[in-house]
């Protein structure tokens, strides 16, 4: 019987993971890389949730994560629509959108934004809550952000937590 795994990952996480040689020695590995979304799929979708979106809304949700985000964010669109074309300000505006919806207010992205840092800096989508910076206790902001409509939080045993976007 043949036995097929699929292990789905953003680009540069496939790198650092064929690099480790944590994907083992495959015989018939085939990687899928799926480009962007197509212009007129990603138009007819925005349909659904705006009149008429912006040509460069369209070009950012061709993105699919950042598809997924602009739908997810859809009864806050004028917010996105004002962040013009930068993909960083749409992603702020988005946190944003998330937190305040999450009982948060905009300075509370300086916390999230130590949890991110502490990510990146560990190169690695698990965070441990003992690892985060003191004297706030990120915690329970963690434990919030794990449930409703913007789940970014995943309890991946105690006290480590995955970043959901993945």
């Amino acid at each position: 019987k043949e036995t097929r795994i699929i292990i789905t990952c953003r680009d540069h996480i496939l790198k650092r993971l064929e690099a480790l040689g944590a994907l083992g020695k495959a015989v018939e590995q085939r990687p899928l890389h799926i480009g962007p979304l197509s212009r007129q799929d990603v138009e007819k979708g925005l349909n659904r949730y705006f009149h008429k979106p912006p040509k460069y809304l369209v070009e950012l949700a061709r993105t699919p994560l950042l598809y997924e985000m602009i739908r997810r964010a859809w009864a806050n669109g004028d917010k996105l629509i004002a962040t013009g074309p930068e993909r960083t300000r749409l992603e702020e505006a988005w946190f944003e959108i998330m937190l305040h919806e999450s009982g948060y207010r905009k300075a509370d992205l300086t916390n999230l934004g130590a949890i991110a840092g502490r990510m990146l800096q560990n190169r690695c989508d698990l965070i441990e809550l003992k690892s985060l910076p003191k004297p706030v206790d990120l915690g329970p902001m963690i434990q919030k952000l794990m449930e409703g409509k913007y789940v970014l939080f995943t309890d991946e045993s105690t006290g480590v937590y995955s970043f959901s976007h993945q």
